[in-house]
């Protein structure tokens, strides 16, 4: 069960992370693509992402999702917060 569980939780820190970004052409225009995922987790730069860089960038969204910090995610913590006049 604990691999579904980590298997759910990457696939919407991804989705999360993919929804945050600009819309556009993927990689070639104005909006990001896989690439620009890329640039963003490569710490080193050598224009590769090593499981070190990998885990460090999932932590840090785990601990931006991680709104009350009690280092569990809940159901309210996964809805995006409401934005002020909605």
């Amino acid at each position: 069960m604990k691999p579904l569980i980590a298997a759910a939780t990457a696939l919407l820190l991804s989705a999360t992370a993919l929804a945050a970004q600009p819309q556009g052409t993927a990689g070639n225009g104005p909006g990001r693509g896989p690439g620009d995922m890329i640039k963003q987790m490569d710490a080193n730069g050598d224009g590769k992402v090593t499981r070190a860089e990998f885990d460090a960038n999932s932590r840090a969204m785990f601990t931006r999702m991680d709104r009350n910090g009690d280092g569990v995610l809940s159901g309210n913590e996964l809805t995006p917060p409401k934005r002020p006049g909605n």
